[in-house]
């Protein structure tokens, strides 16, 4: 018998029953679930272990292999590649001077498996009374992050922590969290229906959210490729990949709502949702370009802090681009974003981002109007800011 099998089979289904019953309203299928899972929750291991495979793969989705090929590196291939629409907006959590970070209602029950951080024992007298205290060599301790906002968890426990002023925070995939986080409390961005990408229709089996659904990516959560020696948005870079691994990625992609327009959800979504959307080499350039352009925010904006409610897409005007299906436009409908100043959104609502949080609207355009520039002209420009921007990107790090 496979105990280690039951017991993860356990957890999953403690997990999600208990975030079942946190909710006050429940659809349908949800109340299906529960009443699937609900027999199981005080099952012994060999009736859990006589679920098989494919029923519990029906029940679990996010266990299955997913329907476009991941790349080795997808954080989905990791951490079962499902992320949560009722987490909160990365750009309303707390700073790490406040009291704790905002926790999903939903997942302030789950129990963090991460081993606490060890204590230091106290130093021994020894014989000569003259040694000191050993010294950890720096960067093997287990000491929390500082300066940094974690806006959620994943269920292999890498935490996704933003750095920077609210609306235009940089985000990166890390072991520890940020130093007051409260990891019991953290909102689990793994879970069942928490990815929205990979959702499908019970009856027809077709996916529920597809590009046309696809408001932008507001958001972009990379692991540093300190092997390699590539940090940023240049560990995502798809012309200088050659035969390493991909960087592990997150994308906080807000989403319509196929049954009201208006409505706009948000989820944590993986590489092979983006594939599915745009197809992979277009995909893993749009990846690459948003995570650019939230870098360039993040520079840009290192002034006074803005609203909260301020988050600017990071691919909108491409979105906008790809959807206009006028010849005309045709020149302009690549897989590059350019680098005009992107009009941004306004997130109605900071309840944890559910779907009675009304839409988006636009604010005017700070591009100022028409463009002086004719469309070579802009394009010549837009590359010539991407170099420099490259540069100075590995002039930081090298610093």
């Amino acid at each position: 018998m496979d105990t280690s099998k039951a017991a993860a089979r356990r957890k999953e289904i403690t997990t999600t029953l208990k975030e079942l019953k946190s909710r006050q309203n429940l659809n349908d299928q949800e109340k299906e679930l529960q009443k699937l899972l609900g027999p199981f929750k005080k099952a012994d291991d060999e009736k859990i272990l006589g679920i098989d495979d494919e029923q519990w793969a029906a029940v679990f989705p996010e266990t299955e292999e997913s329907p476009v090929e991941p790349e080795a590196g997808d954080v989905g291939d990791d951490d079962m590649g499902a992320n949560s629409h009722d987490a909160q907006s990365p750009d309303s959590e707390r700073d790490d001077n406040q009291t704790g970070d905002e926790e999903s209602d939903s997942d302030s029950s789950i129990q963090s498996s991460r081993p606490g951080s060890p204590t230091r024992t106290e130093p021994t007298n020894r014989e000569s009374g003259n040694e000191t205290e050993e010294q950890g060599l720096l960067g093997f301790g287990t000491k929390p992050n500082t300066g940094c906002v974690t806006v959620g968890k994943t269920t292999k426990d890498k935490f996704i922590n933003g750095y920077g002023k609210a609306g235009f925070r940089i985000y990166k995939i890390e072991h520890q969290p940020s130093y007051n986080c409260d990891t019991d409390k953290l909102s689990v961005i793994n879970g069942f229906g928490k990815q929205l990408g990979m959702l499908r229709d019970q009856r027809t089996g077709k996916y529920k959210y597809n590009s046309r659904n696809c408001v932008d990516i507001f958001r972009v959560a990379i692991k540093d490729n300190v092997a390699d020696g590539l940090y940023g948005p240049e560990s995502l870079n798809p012309d200088t990949k050659g035969d390493r691994r991909w960087a592990d990625v997150y994308i906080w992609v807000g989403w319509r709502d196929p049954a009201d327009q208006e409505v706009v959800r948000y989820s944590w979504e993986t590489r092979t949702t983006a594939r599915r959307l745009w197809g992979q080499e277009e995909a893993d350039r749009n990846i690459y370009n948003a995570a650019w352009r939230a870098h360039m925010l993040f520079t840009e904006n290192a002034g006074p802090q803005l609203s909260r409610d301020e988050t600017p897409g990071l691919l909108q005007e491409y979105i906008q681009q790809q959807r206009q299906q006028s010849a005309a436009l045709d020149p302009i409908r690549q897989s590059s974003v350019t680098s005009d100043i992107i009009r941004p959104s306004i997130e109605i609502g900071s309840d944890q981002n559910q779907s009675h949080g009304r839409g988006i609207r636009s604010q005017p355009n700070r591009a100022g109007g028409a463009s002086m520039f004719s469309f070579d002209e802009q394009r010549e420009l837009k590359n010539t800011l991407v170099l420099i921007q490259q540069a100075l990107s590995r002039m930081s790090v090298g610093l």
